[in-house]
């Protein structure tokens, strides 16, 4: 109980009463009601900047139970991602407010900023001759003499406001079908390389389906999980090979039949991807270049399925999609194949009476997409140029927004 206590109080009429010393509240989805007066007295000692052992010294003196390390160590834990989103929400509410007020005392001028510079060596008081410094290019003459930091200003370089990343907007509605897709790919990161692509009508029942040729190693982790494994550019589905296309090949005809099907029901339709991770994989291979044209004409947008069974069926242990189907259907798929994948999953939205407003709720726009891409493509590029002084260890992260530039003299 740590710092609570239970009080046992009997009534005239006999009956023996239990009264709690603290407020509960729960942590986790099965973890037991956590008293509050334990969650505080942890809050307090980081707030003081003790131990556990200190905390439990002082209710020694005080001549109060104390509570035990573990206990303690629990309530830390439970307290650092809610102090790590306050002082994340507190710096940028102060970063924004600093921007804000600058950009009104100096209209025009942007953000600008100083800095300092030091050297690899100063000398021992009779030379002071180092040519190289961090945060400058090569410089020769005068490096070190009282007052130099307001005397030598080699460039004043502003640094951009922050800029805010931009959100997967919805769309309001659309009446034509629904498309199912799925993908493989060689590993979950997000630079693999896909391998199948499945798709299914939901409104006439066509499919798609199409392996593609690997370029690079599979993960031994996906082929563990997909089957699909590879002997150079020859794919192989449970050790027998299968027919694979180029990847260039397989996009076009992904698009082609989405067009088809657009053509023949003359109007807008949505695109709904089982995870978002993973349409972003499509995205980045081919729809970049397809977005402003007849592939961004007739598709209304994508929806991520994950997110909406999530709000639609809480409390569920799982929301994988074999936990789902499983649930939902009261049979097992062959999961992890893509064309088994989509089907399975148009089985699991009608069983779950998935309606058209659900997926509205979670869909994000072709354009919307498309701005994202080009956003993260530019920060891609801002991370790379400074990735000497990340493997350098100068740094471990950099800020959106900002790009390594060399400072000139």
């Amino acid at each position: 109980m740590g710092y609570a206590s239970l009080l046992f109080i009997r009534c005239e009429c006999a009956q023996v009463n239990q009264i709690e010393t603290s407020e509960t509240h729960v942590h986790g989805k099965r973890d037991p009601q956590v008293y509050d007066v334990n969650t505080k007295a942890a809050l307090a000692m980081i707030d003081f900047g003790i131990g556990v052992r200190h905390l439990a010294r002082l209710m020694t003196i005080m001549g109060v139970p104390g509570s035990s390390e573990r206990t303690m160590k629990k309530r830390e834990r439970e307290l650092f991602k809610p102090m790590v989103d306050v002082a994340r929400d507190s710096c940028h509410e102060a970063i924004t407010k600093e921007c804000s007020e600058t950009r009104i005392a100096t209209p025009g001028k942007g953000l600008s900023v100083k800095y300092d510079m030091c050297w690899q060596k100063r000398g021992s008081g009779r030379s002071y001759s180092s040519s190289s410094g961090v945060g400058t290019e090569k410089k020769e003459g005068i490096t070190y003499k009282s007052g130099l930091s307001l005397s030598l200003v080699t460039e004043d370089k502003e640094i951009p406001g922050i800029k805010q990343k931009p959100a997967l907007l919805p769309f309001s509605s659309f009446t034509g079908s629904c498309i199912l897709f799925d993908l493989e790919t060689s590993s979950l990161k997000l630079d693999s390389e896909i391998l199948q692509i499945a798709a299914l009508n939901t409104v006439s029942g066509d499919t798609f389906d199409t392996y593609i040729q690997p370029n690079k190693s599979i993960a031994p982790s996906s082929s563990a999980i997909t089957g699909l494994t590879a002997n150079g550019n020859i794919l192989l589905y449970n050790g027998k090979p299968v027919h694979a296309v180029t990847s260039e090949a397989a996009f076009q005809s992904f698009v082609l039949c989405v067009e088809s099907i657009a053509e023949k029901m003359k109007d807008d339709k949505i695109v709904k991807d089982d995870a978002e991770s993973f349409g972003d994989l499509v995205r980045e291979k081919y729809m970049s270049a397809h977005s402003d044209g007849s592939f961004g004409k007739c598709v209304s947008g994508f929806a991520d399925a994950l997110p909406l069974f999530r709000q639609k069926f809480p409390g569920l242990n799982s929301y994988s999609q074999q936990k789902l189907f499983e649930h939902f259907c009261n049979e097992q798929y062959n999961a992890h194949n893509a064309v088994d994948d989509v089907d399975s999953l148009h089985k699991l939205m009608t069983f779950s009476k998935v309606e058209k407003q659900d997926i509205l709720e979670f869909s994000f726009s072709v354009e919307s997409i498309a701005e994202k891409m080009k956003d993260d493509k530019i920060v891609k590029d801002d991370a790379e140029s400074f990735g000497d002084l990340v493997k350098g260890k100068y740094m471990s992260a950099h800020s959106d927004g900002c790009k390594m530039c060399p400072i000139r003299s």
